[in-house]
């Protein structure tokens, strides 16, 4: 029947290839990719595919094989490489470099310790590529955006009407002040 592959890992990152003749990563997705590492439990196998998103093409179908090696050019740019690709992740997150890359160990020890119990035929290596400098500069992928909280319908608050300014008053006139009677003329 049909090879059982099950999604051990998923994570969000831009991919990117590295090209030979501009010794430079060039993004292989739209901005970003949903890469998933497959396993196969019965031949105990394990790939890499890797969906860009707005458009879904798969931009990486790769196998894991035993002398894999994984590289951490940073903590969220890190690459390996296959026979045709050197390939390389910019991660969403912290979060998802940490899970693949575990995963991705995992994998390649699991591929190990099987192989151990058999004599058998080493697959030639891929030649190991020069990994390059991470891209720079490195893009932001864009985060998802957080679905909004239902908008709370707020009472219309009716603004009390500013109170009509006062006219100011009209001073009063001081009263007269009255005068003192001159004396009467002593006599």
């Amino acid at each position: 029947g049909m090879a059982e592959e099950t999604p051990i890992c998923m994570a969000k990152a831009a991919v990117y290839y590295f090209d030979q003749d501009s010794t430079s990563w060039q993004q292989a997705d739209k901005g970003i990719s949903m890469v998933y590492i497959y396993q196969d439990a019965v031949n105990n196998s394990y790939r890499v595919v890797g969906i860009s998103q707005p458009d879904a093409k798969v931009v990486i179908n790769s196998p894991i094989y035993k002398e894999l090696f994984y590289q951490k050019s940073s903590e969220t740019f890190h690459n390996w490489n296959d026979n045709a690709y050197l390939y390389g992740l910019n991660f969403a997150s912290l979060t998802d470099a940490n899970n693949f890359a575990e995963t991705m160990q995992i994998s390649v020890d699991s591929l190990n310790n099987a192989s151990a119990d058999f004599d058998e035929e080493q697959t030639p290596e891929p030649e190991p590529v020069e990994a390059a400098p991470e891209p720079e500069p490195e893009p932001e992928p864009e985060p998802e955006p957080e679905p909004e909280p239902e908008p709370v319908k707020k009472m219309e608050v009716v603004k009390p009407k500013p109170p009509e300014p006062k006219k100011p008053a009209a001073p009063k006139k001081p009263a007269e002040p009255s005068k003192p009677k001159p004396p009467e003329p002593k006599k």
